[in-house]
């Protein structure tokens, strides 16, 4: 995600990549080389070079990191899951009001094709009944990254079904009712698994449910999301050459395709309309605060072994 954000603020026109901070030598060498950027090892002086920090480090340093570059007044943005604590949340909001300036999280998913077909169809559908999505990635390379390890990542669920508990609680409205189980265990032939599915109801008695799953071995379907309404289904599914194919009803054949786009240089460009007070920025992020209330009730529900009201 770094490269991902230096890239796309590369093409904003309003700000210039000052500096890239990375806690890895080599890695800062290789991205001064290929980017012509200045880069430092030593994240006080970084920050004070800057206006504004975006913080892509594995999920338990978000909030130390944060703290940081709030302390110093400046403005932050954070990728999602912008903390991995709850009460790390409350801290970071107390100070970046103290400090006046601007933190939210680096919310991609707003601006993905995907998710802007479906804002804008899903009426199409009549009154919604359910909605289920399925995303597993399979790869060798996962097996001992930072990723799969329960202490960096935080709880699953916010660390990864965020992103399509984002997805329905904005599509199908407020989350009311959480029941997960977390399935992060090793099994037969498989040592690293993380994931594990949660099953939501809507205000408005709408159900929706995800699975999520990174393991270093298996095989199974693309990434998919399925939505059934009282006037018909659409299906979703992302396939290998940046497009996901789009289903209506019962048909076997897609009959449209979108160009992926992964809302990453949207995201940026909400940044820094929030820094220029073009947007509500604290409207954001108690929006966010929302999603990761419903990612905790989930992380809760899977210890429990019981339904959580939120």
């Amino acid at each position: 995600m770094a490269i991902q954000r230096l890239e796309c603020f590369g093409r904003c026109g309003q700000v210039g990549s000052r500096i890239v901070y990375s806690r890895n030598a080599d890695k800062a060498a290789e991205i001064s080389n290929k980017y012509a950027v200045e880069t430092c090892c030593d994240y006080e002086q970084f920050i004070d070079m800057v206006d504004a920090v975006v913080v892509c480090v594995p999920n338990c340093f978000h909030f130390e990191y944060a703290v940081a570059a709030l302390a110093k007044a400046k403005h932050v943005m954070v990728e999602y899951p912008l903390v991995v604590d709850s009460g790390e949340f409350e801290q970071l909001k107390r100070l970046s009001e103290q400090a006046g300036v601007v933190l939210m999280t680096g919310n991609t998913i707003i601006h993905e094709s995907p998710y802007i077909f479906t804002a804008e169809n899903i009426g199409k559908l009549g009154r919604m009944v359910s909605c289920s999505s399925r995303v597993a990635f399979y790869s060798d390379e996962i097996a001992g990254a930072w990723f799969m390890d329960r202490a960096i990542t935080g709880s699953v669920f916010a660390a990864m079904n965020y992103h399509h508990i984002e997805y329905y609680k904005r599509l199908l409205g407020p989350v009311v009712k959480v029941w997960a189980v977390d399935q992060s265990s090793p099994c037969d032939g498989i040592k690293n698994i993380a994931g594990g599915n949660i099953f939501m109801e809507h205000k408005n008695k709408v159900t929706s449910s995800i699975q999520w799953y990174l393991s270093d071995k298996g095989a199974g379907l693309p990434r998919s999301m399925v939505l059934n309404g009282t006037c018909g289904s659409l299906t979703l599914i992302t396939l290998v050459n940046g497009k996901t194919s789009v289903v209506w009803g019962e048909s076997i054949m897609p009959q449209q395709e979108i160009t992926d786009q992964w809302g990453v240089q949207g995201s940026c460009e909400d940044f820094i309309e929030a820094v220029n007070g073009q947007i509500d920025h604290r409207s954001l992020l108690a929006d966010d605060n929302e999603t990761l209330k419903i990612a905790w009730a989930a992380e809760h529900s899977s210890v429990s072994g019981r339904l959580v009201e939120i």
